[in-house]
C-alpha cells in the first residue's frame, strides 16, 4: 500500500515539471487546450496545486501517518480529481474530445477505492 500512495504522491510532483517543460502537451492531457496566457496561468496553478498534495502525501507517507489520515487525505484528492473531471466534462460537452475525461473519471474511482481501502484495511494503525 505504501508503493501505492508513493507512486500517486510521485506522479503528482512530476505534473509541476512536466507542465512548465510542456505547457500545451500538459493542457492536450488535461483535457482542455491552454491557448493563452490566461489560460495557461490556470494550467500552471493546477499543476503547482498537484506538486503541494503529492508533497503532502509523501511528507504523511515518511512521517508514517495513520491510516485513516491516509484514508481521508487520498479521499480528498478524489474530490479534487471529480472536480477536475467536472471542469473537463464542462469543456467537452461544448467542444467535444472526452478522452482525457475517461482519465479524470478513472482518476476518481481509483483513488475513491484506494481511500476505501485504506479506511478498510485491519492490523496496524499505521502504513
Amino acid at each position: 500500500m505504501r508503493i501505492t500512495l508513493a507512486l500517486v504522491g510521485s506522479a503528482l510532483i512530476a505534473v509541476g515539471p512536466v507542465t512548465l517543460l510542456a505547457p500545451d502537451t500538459a493542457a492536450s492531457a488535461f483535457g482542455i487546450p491552454a491557448t493563452t496566457a490566461e489560460t495557461k496561468a490556470y494550467l500552471l496553478a493546477s499543476a503547482m496545486r498537484d506538486v503541494a498534495l503529492g508533497s503532502f502525501l509523501l511528507a504523511a507517507l515518511a512521517r508514517r501517518a495513520s491510516r485513516r489520515l491516509l484514508a481521508g487525505y487520498v479521499l480528498a484528492l478524489a474530490f479534487v480529481a471529480a472536480a477536475d473531471a467536472t471542469n473537463v466534462a464542462a469543456y467537452t460537452a461544448r467542444h467535444g474530445g472526452a478522452s482525457a475525461l475517461v482519465v479524470h473519471v478513472g482518476g476518481v474511482v481509483v483513488l475513491a477505492a484506494l481511500a476505501w481501502s485504506l479506511r478498510r484495511a485491519t492490523g496496524s494503525p499505521s502504513i
